[in-house]
């Protein structure tokens, strides 16, 4: 069976979870809005052709297990989120749902769709994204899912948030370790990123030791708050790297978060937020808030000697 047959047939079964989905949102809205005219079974029952699909793609070599579950939680989460909509609605008391109630149903709805639509995007490009030792995604997918989240940021002002995490004195470590030691401490290191995304975020390997957040309708205070727990999880799972000469070395990691500006390229605050935290590298462990500044006042500074 060819590769390209194989897209095909994943492309077509995709399709129909993607506008099922888009017509029972809709059905919702309009349920929202006129609850005595529409039948809440009839549009409240989200479609079953996703978790079909799901079921289908688990144990396949296309789509990692880390993709799918992570599509479920976020089609978990949207369907509770349009149940308390539609509580209200219900209520009798002739009020429409909050704001930020209705808009959280229409985020998260978004968000669902545009994996579904990364996953097709993958299935085209016969890429997964995802980096097949640590199940997070891989660079090139970030570089483009960051100019996806600036695009948004832009066109509907939610803020997001990054935070970048560094596995100290991380050339150094890597010559003590043999093929296998390096390769857990990578997986173990990954497990504890992993705990610290919400369903809607995205986590990346984004260089040899390093790793990023992206943090979605997150400010800089959100994405402090997801090195905070990264930091306690490190503690209360500490991880043990064994070199070797057999002795056992307690990981540490570095870490910057930051919240990306209108207009601000992505490349150049990466490299800044890198480069902040490379002034620390003796002494590991730190954590910082980076602030933007101008290429002027970086030279000035004496920020990039």
């Amino acid at each position: 069976m060819s590769l390209s047959y194989e897209i095909d047939k994943r492309l077509k079964a995709l399709a129909p979870v993607l506008d099922e989905h888009a017509a029972w949102h809709a059905g919702v809205v309009r349920f929202v809005f006129y609850p005595d005219v529409y039948d809440s079974n009839d549009c409240l029952t989200m479609p079953s052709s996703f978790m079909t699909w799901v079921n289908s793609e688990r144990g396949g070599e296309y789509i990692e297990s880390s993709v799918l579950d992570n599509l479920c939680n976020i089609h978990a989460d949207l369907q509770r989120a349009a149940l308390r909509v539609a509580e209200i609605a219900m209520s009798g008391e002739g009020g429409r749902p909050a704001i930020d109630i209705f808009d959280t149903m229409n985020a998260l709805y978004d968000l669902f769709m545009i994996r579904l639509r990364q996953v097709e995007i993958d299935c085209v490009e016969t890429n997964t994204g995802i980096d097949p030792l640590t199940g997070l995604r891989h660079r090139r997918a970030m570089d483009k899912d960051l100019a996806n989240e600036m695009e948004r940021r832009e066109r509907q002002g939610r803020p997001f948030a990054l935070a970048l995490a560094q596995i100290d004195n991380f050339n150094a470590l890597r010559e003590k370790l043999s093929d296998d030691s390096f390769k857990k401490m990578l997986m173990d290191s990954s497990s504890l990123i992993k705990k610290c995304v919400r369903s809607f975020d995205d986590a990346y390997r984004s260089g040899e030791g390093e790793f990023i957040m992206l943090l979605k309708h997150s400010d800089l205070r959100g994405g402090s708050t997801a090195i905070d727990r990264l930091r306690g999880l490190l503690q209360e799972e500490p991880i043990g790297v064994r070199l070797v000469e057999g002795t056992l070395e307690q990981l540490t990691m570095s870490y910057c978060v930051a919240e990306p500006m209108l207009g601000e390229s992505m490349a150049a605050m990466l490299e800044n937020m890198r480069a902040d935290l490379q002034k620390y590298d003796d002494t590991g462990g730190a954590a910082l808030e980076y602030t933007e500044k101008s290429p002027l006042q970086r030279f000035v500074q004496g920020d990039n000697k």
